[in-house]
C-alpha cells in the first residue's frame, strides 16, 4: 500500500508511537519530506517522512 497526500491513516500501536502519544491516532497525510534535507525531528527510522495534520 502506498500512502499519498490526502490519505487518512492510523498510527500503529507500538512502544515508539505510545511514547510519542500518537498510537492509534487517525490523521491525514498532508505532505512528505526528507529529514536529512529539512532537519526535522521525527520518530522511528525512515528515509522519507509523511507530514500529518493533528487535530
Amino acid at each position: 500500500m502506498i500512502i499519498e497526500f490526502g490519505d487518512n491513516v492510523r498510527f500503529i500501536d507500538n512502544e515508539i508511537t505510545k511514547g510519542a502519544n500518537i498510537a492509534l491516532k487517525d490523521e491525514t497525510c498532508v505532505g512528505f519530506t526528507t529529514p536529512s534535507k529539512t532537519q526535522i525531528e521525527y520518530i522511528g527510522t525512515t528515509e522519507v517522512i509523511m507530514h500529518y495534520r493533528f487535530n
